[in-house]
């Protein structure tokens, strides 16, 4: 026996530096901050395709890699048993809530990485009662749900469904866990109010952002701004709510793109078909990069045109970081205060663009 505190770290994604995606990397940035103290055992519930990007501390040890794919996330959702909220119960697996029953006495800490992670303090919270448990909430699921737009009123009703059991699910975690890391004051905020949860369990932990971020400041001190009007928006393209911004910015400001002589960089991973459909003299799908600086130094403004998702949006403070202005609309800049962050509605996003390029070129 070593002496050190034990963890079980359960995450319902791969930790890692180097994944395109940034709750990943605050997964890694947590992992290896008990890896310092602590011996910690991992345990990954991820999608198949995560698995590519994993490496450990010298004193992580890997209990479990349990890879997804579609069918198996059907499977999960069906032996639970409980179909809402999907994203949560898709990570559910009997040989994990087993493991964990059989072993959760010899831990400390057990560190809920994501709040779908989280499902098996949902089913164990009694077992629980009494352990040191930890929820990362990387964003709240209940304001994801809520922002889901749709005009299908079989939609309409499955997202109502969804909102109110991922309310219940939520409060039911929030509720059990000893301590709740959220990524904002704003969702500290939610958390107290919404889900009444003390404000002593709460604590805020600042997101990590990559690494090139900080050399691209640096380049940017004493550059010459370019006056080439190039735009740039960055993110994880697989996620939905990145493509849905991207092609209604485009789809409102195409013209304006064209007519004054705009080019947007879109920067990320897995661009959909409809995306790369939208490819114009004006519009750029560059997809994944192992380094984007090249992409942040070209770019004079960051957009960030969210209208769906929750918590902070680590691309809008990495381009912030980055030394780059950014507009945003106000879902795209929540969490965040910043002087050179620039909140519109959508349809206003190229009125202010023009405005902020004529006072800075």
């Amino acid at each position: 026996m070593s002496g050190r505190p034990r963890v079980l770290y359960i995450s319902a994604h791969c930790p890692s530096r180097s994944a395109p995606f940034a709750g990943h990397r605050t997964a890694d940035q947590f992992l290896n901050e008990y890896a310092k103290e602590a011996d910690v055992d991992l345990i990954v519930i991820a999608n198949a395709n995560e698995k590519q990007y994993l490496t450990l501390p010298s004193s992580v040890r890997l209990l479990e890699f349990v890879s997804l794919t579609w069918i198996s996330k059907l499977k999960n959702i069906l032996s639970s048993c409980r179909v809402f909220p999907l994203r949560v119960f898709s990570r559910y697996q009997k040989a994990i809530l087993r493991l964990i029953k059989n072993t959760y006495q010899q831990y400390d800490v057990i560190h809920f990485g994501f709040t779908h992670g989280a499902v098996y303090l949902y089913l164990l919270k009694e077992l629980l009662k009494g352990k040191k448990t930890i929820v990362s909430s990387h964003d709240i699921l209940l304001q994801s749900a809520m922002r889901k737009r749709t005009h299908n009123p079989i939609r309409w009703c499955a997202n109502a469904f969804e909102t109110y059991s991922t309310y219940f699910f939520e409060k039911a975690i929030y509720d059990a866990a000893t301590e709740i890391w959220v990524h904002n004051p704003k969702d500290a905020q939610i958390l107290e109010s919404i889900f009444l949860i003390p404000t002593e369990k709460i604590k805020i932990k600042t997101p990590a952002v990559s690494e090139f971020v900080e050399k691209v400041a640096q380049k940017r001190l004493g550059k010459e701004k370019s006056g080439s009007k190039t735009l740039l928006f960055w993110g994880a393209m697989n996620r939905v709510e990145n493509d849905e911004a991207v092609c209604e910015f485009i789809q409102q400001h195409d013209k304006t793109l064209v007519e004054k002589g705009y080019k947007l960089l879109v920067v990320g991973a897995s661009p959909s078909k409809r995306l790369l459909a939208r490819q114009s003299s004006a519009v750029q799908i560059i997809g994944f990069v192992d380094d984007p600086s090249d992409y942040f130094l070209q770019a004079d403004v960051g957009i960030a045109p969210l209208l769906s998702g929750a918590g902070i949006k680590v691309k809008t403070l990495e381009m912030l970081r980055s030394g780059l202005p950014v507009v945003a609309t106000p879902i795209g800049a929540e969490g965040i205060t910043d002087p050179r962050l620039y909140v519109a509605d959508l349809s206003q996003f190229m009125q202010t663009i023009d405005q902020l390029l004529q006072q800075n070129l």
